[in-house]
Formats: C-alpha cells, sequence, structure tokens
C-alpha cells in the first residue's frame, strides 16, 4: 500500500515536470563531463567514475593549488638564475620556515607580499601601543589637574552682560584721561616723522602780528599759556602795576564830580 501510493506520487510529480518542460522552449546541449572528472558519461562506477560532486572539487581545487604553486617557483627560478648570491640555507630552516608560513595562512604569498602584511601588522600594534600610552597619560593629567571650570553655555545673559570687554568705553578716571592725552601726543609725535609734506600758503607781508606768532616755537608758546605768571601771588591778586592804575583811575573818577 505504501509502495503504490509512493509510485503514483511520483508518476504525478512526472507529469507536472513533463507539462512545464513543455513550456520552456531553451533547449541547452550539454556536455558530458571527461572522463579525467571522475564521473562517466553512463555514471558507471569504476576507478574513479561516479565520484560524488563534493570529491571532484576537492580534488580540483588541489589541483589548481599544484599548478599555482608550480607557477610561483618557476618565477622564482627565473628571478634567481641571474643572482649570483647564492646562500646555503639549511634545510631544516627552510622547513621550519614553511611551518611557520603554514601556521600563519601566508604559504601561498610571494616574499614580497608577506614582507608588506609583516609592516602593516607592526604599524598596527605601533598604533595601538601609542593609542594606549594616550589614554595613560591623558588620565594621569586629569588625576594631577583637579581644576575643572564651569563652561555651561546655558546661563543667563546677564552673566555674559557682566563680563563684556569695555574698550569701546570712554575714559572714566583721570588716570584713563592721562593715558589717552600721552596717546595723542604720542600719535602726535609720530605724526612729526611722516614723510608727506603739504604745501601750505603763510601769511602775507603786512601781517606782522601773524609772522611774529609763528616765529615762536609752538610747544613754548603752549607751556608759557598753561603756567601761571610770575607776577601773579598767592591770592589771584593783580599785578601791582594795574592796581595802581586802577586805583588811580577810581580816585579820578571819585573826585572829578565833586
Amino acid at each position: 500500500g505504501h509502495s503504490s501510493t509512493y509510485n503514483r506520487a511520483l508518476r504525478s510529480q512526472e507529469a507536472i515536470r513533463q507539462q512545464l518542460l513543455a513550456q520552456c522552449t531553451f533547449k541547452p546541449q550539454v556536455k558530458e563531463l571527461p572522463s579525467f572528472y571522475g564521473a562517466k558519461a553512463g555514471g558507471g562506477k569504476g576507478e574513479s567514475g561516479g565520484a560524488p560532486f563534493p570529491a571532484r572539487v576537492a580534488r580540483w581545487q588541489r589541483e589548481q593549488a599544484e599548478q599555482a604553486r608550480a607557477q610561483r617557483q618557476a618565477q622564482r627560478a627565473r628571478e634567481l638564475a641571474d643572482c649570483t648570491f647564492a646562500p646555503n640555507i639549511n634545510q631544516n630552516s627552510l622547513l621550519a620556515a614553511a611551518m611557520i608560513q603554514e601556521a600563519r595562512g601566508l604559504q601561498d604569498y610571494s616574499t614580497a607580499e608577506r614582507l608588506y602584511l609583516e609592516g602593516e601588522k607592526h604599524l598596527e600594534g605601533v598604533r595601538s601601543r601609542l593609542g594606549a600610552l594616550k589614554e595613560t597619560m591623558d588620565d594621569q593629567e586629569r588625576q594631577h589637574c583637579t581644576f575643572r571650570p564651569d563652561l555651561s553655555l546655558t546661563r543667563s545673559s546677564s552673566v555674559g552682560r557682566a563680563t563684556q570687554s569695555r574698550y569701546r568705553e570712554g575714559p572714566g578716571s583721570v588716570a584713563e584721561k592721562s593715558r589717552e592725552n600721552s596717546r595723542s601726543l604720542a600719535a602726535a609725535e609720530m605724526a612729526r616723522e611722516l614723510t608727506f609734506h603739504p604745501r601750505t600758503k603763510g601769511p602775507g607781508r603786512h601781517m606782522a602780528a601773524a609772522h611774529e606768532y609763528l616765529s615762536q616755537n609752538v610747544f613754548e608758546r603752549l607751556a608759557a599759556a598753561a603756567e601761571p605768571g610770575p607776577e601773579e601771588d598767592e591770592e589771584g591778586a593783580p599785578p601791582e602795576g594795574e592796581a595802581g592804575s586802577a586805583a588811580t583811575a577810581g580816585g579820578g573818577a571819585a573826585g572829578g564830580p565833586g
């Protein structure tokens, strides 16, 4: 009963498969596998015939690896053909090097490729050590530097206004005014050293007072104007000549009408 049911299922599946294949117009011509692949056309069971697919793939990969190794050896032999340096290397050393390369997975790489990979690995180790050293130094710096300023940006704007720069404000004290005057004098001193000298029109010949005024040194004239006269006393009384003149004028005025 079970076998008959199974056969009916197979026949139904085969009928469905034939219906699906009837709609396919592509009919590829598949070549039979060669005998050295291990699978004969008839699928016979021989020494190598009828081998499973994974075994055939593994054997094909081994053959490809052997061919690649033979090509590398031939290339190395061609490169060393003109090389006069022929060191006598111990066979045990060659075997040990081959074992190390195989353990590291570098047996399929050339010498230049192995050196490049070793250099990259060394640089990666140096970078990791430098990163660890930097982290250690940063930790030590944080331990020694205990100052932690409050750099919050959410503080009120009044605090920011209280600490604004005052370079735009005018002088508000005597000392600041004195510094401003000193800067003005320094600017004037610098202006005298400039090479630009404009042509200006001087006073006329008939301007005697102007000539006498300009003949004096400007610094002496300004200094004399700022200092008090020697004829003035401590209380600011007028000179004696001016006082006598005023008294005479007053007496004349008083006796005139009488």
